[in-house]
Formats: structure tokens, sequence, C-alpha cells
């Protein structure tokens, strides 16, 4: 089965080297895989707020501004950790609040134990203490009255002193406390935990426990407060999901670092790197009236680290398709870079993400419009998720939008993972969930973008979809170039469809280009073949301006 748009040969002959950027034009693109795999998250730099004080007022965030736009501020704090509410379904958790200093008060206790500690409470004392973690205090105290908690066996000040409340549990700065049991968030300072000012939500991610789910996001207001996400769980109340709503679902691909550096993709994008200005692009499908949402599964998609003699992410795929496959199982990676092996999934990521949907379809109104979006891997894993929707007679989306997809080369040995007897590799199942797609009317949008989407191109599947060249000329990054169309996509949402230059028609990547003309150029054939591509503002990064033309043949 040989890749129709690059020779890997020639691919390899560059990519063992140091990223170079002195290019010449779009088309002579070299660059090493394993060195640009990097994700949005890793590309720009957040405003962290300082430790404590949660109060909205000391950011200047008016205090009508709300994430869905219902005009009532959010007056009940919540703690979620791994996007879950905290103390969820148990009667005796003592419900969080900001005192008069304006730090975010939380039942240690019941915080605590969800991080894995052995927690009990004597008089006005807690003590809790646990082992075999690579990050946090194993061992803390607190008494109610003082600001003074004993970590690890020394003496730390709290920002405000411990309280006890009234059904006898120990309340406590929950900032500090995440910070101090090994949580992290944003950056590289475990301490820095993500304080949402909008929905006065502390955001918890440990990464001692492996995460992977659906995160829904409300509106942002610029970059300098949090990120407002709850992960779907069945039975809890979720701020930024309406099941009568419309629904899109992002899935993010490798994520080299990304546990050790902490990072998680959202939906800002720089607009403008001179001046800094960030548009969050999916603000526009909230106000639209729809869900979004990432399908996150950061610490099994960040295995082992790229390097010359591994360019491509192949164990990372593995994953995606068998849970007991030969090379590293479902193992999945802590923030000290070490792996867990024991008590893994027992299922590969795309069961795990079909499971996801499964739960979400059990609520979603069956009327309202589904998408799925995936770039690079994950474009891969979304390909695989639709095979599997179908194959166990489950819901398919309406519309599937891949940037810039990536399958490993089938030509190397190690793309060779068996689904379940039924095709022979990776790439063939990308390509037949394709043809299940078009057959149930379903549209698939393929859009190329970099060298990389050529390298791990799905030809087969390319073949049986709206295939578009999408434009990149406003940087030779080629990891931006890889990544950064993924936001320009979600953006395009607040444009109007583009008429093609030489055809009085729609087309190209945007979003507002109906799912009928994605299926109508997905249905050409033979020399009827179509194809977009992208003529006009490929060095904007703004979507207003692009255009594109119909052009005859597959590629």
């Amino acid at each position: 089965m040989k890749n129709k748009l690059f020779s890997r040969k020639s691919f390899l002959a560059f990519s063992l080297g140091v990223v170079s950027t002195t290019f010449v034009s779009c088309q002579k693109e070299q660059t090493d895989l394993s060195n640009t795999e990097l994700t949005q998250a890793q590309q720009k730099e957040f405003n962290l707020f300082p430790s404590g004080l949660e109060s909205p007022a000391l950011y200047g965030i008016a205090a009508n501004y709300d994430k869905n736009a219902d005009g009532v501020l959010n007056t009940a704090p919540r703690v979620l950790v791994n996007g879950g509410i905290l103390g969820h379904g148990n009667s005796n958790y003592f419900a969080p609040y900001v005192n008069a200093q304006g730090n975010l008060m939380v039942d240690a206790w019941q915080l605590l134990t969800q991080m894995g500690y052995s927690a009990s409470i004597s008089s006005n004392k807690l003590f809790a203490q646990r082992t075999g973690r690579t990050n946090g205090a194993q061992s803390m105290s607190f008494t109610a009255g003082s600001n003074v908690a004993v970590i690890g066996g020394f003496n730390v000040t709290m920002p405000s002193p411990a309280v006890q409340a009234a059904n006898g549990r120990i309340v406590v700065p929950a900032r500090f406390l995440a910070g101090q049991a090994g949580a992290a968030a944003r950056g590289n300072n475990p301490a820095n935990i993500d304080y949402d000012a909008d929905t006065q939500s502390l955001q918890i991610y440990d990464y001692e426990f492996c995460d992977q789910g659906i995160y829904f996001y409300g509106t942002q207001a610029g970059n300098t407060d949090a990120i407002g996400c709850q992960k779907f769980i069945p039975g809890q109340a979720n701020r930024f999901f309406d099941p009568n709503k419309p629904t899109i679902i992002y899935t993010h691909g490798w994520q080299p670092n990304g546990v050790i550096n902490r990072t998680r993709e959202d939906f800002t994008f720089i607009a403008d790197p001179a001046s800094g200005s960030v548009v969050n692009v999916h603000n526009k499908w909230i106000s639209d009236g729809w869900n979004v949402a990432i399908y996150h599964w950061v610490q099994l998609a960040d295995d082992k680290a790229p390097s010359a003699t591994y360019p491509r992410p192949y164990d990372e795929e593995c994953k995606i398709y068998d849970a007991a496959n030969r090379k590293v199982g479902m193992r999945w990676k802590k923030t000290d870079g070490t792996y867990v092996t024991n008590s893994v999934f027992n299922q590969s990521v795309h069961q795990l993400y079909a499971g996801e949907l499964r739960k979400l379809f059990g609520v979603l109104n069956g009327s309202v419009e589904l998408r799925l979006m995936g770039n690079s891997l994950g474009g891969n894993l979304t390909m695989a998720t639709c095979y599997e929707l179908n194959r166990t007679g489950n819901r398919l989306p309406a519309r599937v939008t891949l940037i810039d997809p990536y399958w490993t080369p089938v030509t190397n040995a190690d793309a060779t993972l068996p689904f379940r007897g039924v095709t022979n590799t990776s790439y063939d199942v990308g390509a037949e969930a394709g043809r299940i797609l078009r057959s149930n009317n379903r549209g698939v949008e393929y859009i190329r973008t970099s060298i990389l989407g050529v390298d791990g191109a799905n030809s087969y599947l390319a073949e049986v979809s709206c295939f578009t060249h999408f434009g990149v000329d406003y940087t030779w990054n080629p990891a931006e170039k890889h990544t950064a169309p993924v936001k320009q996509y979600l953006w395009s949402r607040s444009f109007a469809a583009p008429t093609l230059t030489n055809v009085n028609a729609l087309g190209g990547a945007n979003a507002n280009v109906p799912t009928s003309r994605i299926l109508e150029m997905a249905n050409t054939s033979g020399f009827g073949r179509r194809h977009w591509n992208h003529v006009q503002g490929r060095g904007d990064r703004s979507p207003a301006n692009h255009r594109f033309e119909q052009r005859n043949g597959v590629w």
C-alpha cells in the first residue's frame, strides 16, 4: 500500500536532522516529525493567577460575565478534580466557599482522599498520609484556627487559617492544599492550580491518575482567565453541556512531553504574535448554540520521547488500536516521566473514546447535529472510533473534520496494527471508516496542511473524502503548520462560507460550508474527481479572506 502523496524515503532522508528554518517555499518544507509535533498549548504562554485570592473582582472581571451568557453570576463555588465535581453524591461533603480573604476553602478530607491519601480527623486536627506517589507531600496535618500546616514534617504557612466546619471536617485553602498534594495545571509549576473566576471553579488535574474523557468548555474572555471546562460524567450537572444543542468534539494527537510540561490543548489561538492578541475560537460556536468539547487522552498520547531514531508516534498509534499491543500496552505517563504499567485500561484508546461517546449518547438528543474533529494522530483516532461505533451499531456523527490527519506510513513494520482481524492496518481502518460514513451520508473533510500530513497521509481515505489543500504561509514552523489550522478552521465559524474563485459554488476549509456540499465533493470519482485548493489568504491567520478554487483530480 503505497503512499501516493509523498515518498517516505525522501522524508526520512532529512528527518534525522534538526529542524531547518531556511525554507524557500511551502513546497520545500523539510522537518523532523519528532521535533515538531507540538501542541497549541506548548506554543503559547499563559498568564497564571497568583496563589490564593480567588475573588473575581480582584482580576477586573465583570460580575455579570457568565460562561453560558445566561446573565446570572454563578455563586456556588466548586472544586473539580480531573473534570469531576469533588464531593458529588457525598452527603457529608462540606461545600467550598470563598472566605473574606478571597481564598477558596475546601473540605480537606474529601480532596485528600480523592488524591490518594488516607486521612483521619481527631478533635480539631486532620492528619493525612500516602505512599507510592512521585510528586506531592507524603504527609500533611492541619489544625483548626491555625494558618500553619505541617507538610512532610515541615511547618508551612497557609494563605488563610484552617477552619472546622459544622460537620467536623477541616476546611483549608483549596489551591494551597492541591498544590501541596502535587496536583498540576497549566505551566510547569504544579502549585499553579487553575481557578476559573467566571464560574468560581477550581480545576485540579492530578496526573497520578490516568485521565481521559470528553471535556466541555465554556466561553472565555481573552487569555487572562482560566479556562472553564468540565468532563462529561453521567449524573453530574455540567454547566457547559446542554443535551438539546448540536455538539462538536475535537480530539488532539501526539503529546510529546505534554504530561511533564502539564499542558492541555484548548481553544485559544494567537491571532497576532506581534501584539499578542488572541481569539477564543470556540466562543462563536457557543454563542450560536453549540456544545464544544475536547476528548483529552494526554497521558496515553505522551509516550516515548521523540528522537532522531524515533521520529514517529509508533507507541501512541499502537494504543489507539490494541490494548494488548506487542510494544507498550496501555501504559500511561506520570509527571516524573515514568510509566504506570499495572492496573491500566484493558481497552484501546479508540474503544475508550467510543465508550465516552456512548455515555454521551445516553443523554444527547438524537435529532441534534453531532460533529467530530481530529488533528494529526487524533484524526486517526477519530476515524477508528467511527469504525467502532458503526461496528457496535451506535450513532455516527453527521460530519467529521480531519486536520492534517496522521497514519504511520504503512511501509514501516511498526504500522501493522491488527484491528480485530477485520483489516490489516490502521491505514485500512481509516479508509473503511470513510467508506462507511460516506455510504451513510455523513460528510468527511480531509484537510492537508503540512509536510507531516503528507508523510502520514492516508490516500485511500482521501479518495472517499472531500479533500482540501490548505496553505499556511504565515510561518515556517512545521509544527504550527500542522496544528494551527485546527484553530483557523474553528475560527471560520465566524465567517461566511467562501465562494470558489473559479466555480459559482461554496467550498473550502470553512465550518460553514454545508455538509451537503462536503458530500457532493466526496461522491465524485474517476475522471470526475475534484478537490479544493487554498489560493487566497494563505498568509493570513484570520480566515476572513481565505478563498479556494476547485481543481480536477484526486489531489
